[in-house]
């Protein structure tokens, strides 16, 4: 799927310095590690925040008055 997107020039310059040294073949495949990244991060951070709220829960299920939860 080709997907088409604006990006600052200094970006684009940054993206073309890494292709230069060998660090990527392409702007694609640059990108698209970019984006596993960004998309791994979220996932890890959506997990811990479930995680959490599932440890609260279970504390204040606990009932005994000891819950200490914070929001996040």
């Amino acid at each position: 799927m080709i997907v088409t997107f604006k990006a600052p020039i200094d970006l684009v310059h940054k993206l073309d310095e890494l292709i230069e040294k060998g660090i990527f073949s392409s702007r694609s495949e640059a990108l698209r590690r970019a984006l596993a990244l960004l998309i791994a991060e979220y996932s890890e951070v959506e997990y811990a925040t479930v995680t959490r709220r599932s440890e609260c829960t279970k504390e204040i299920e606990k009932g005994d008055g000891t819950a200490q939860c914070r929001r996040t």
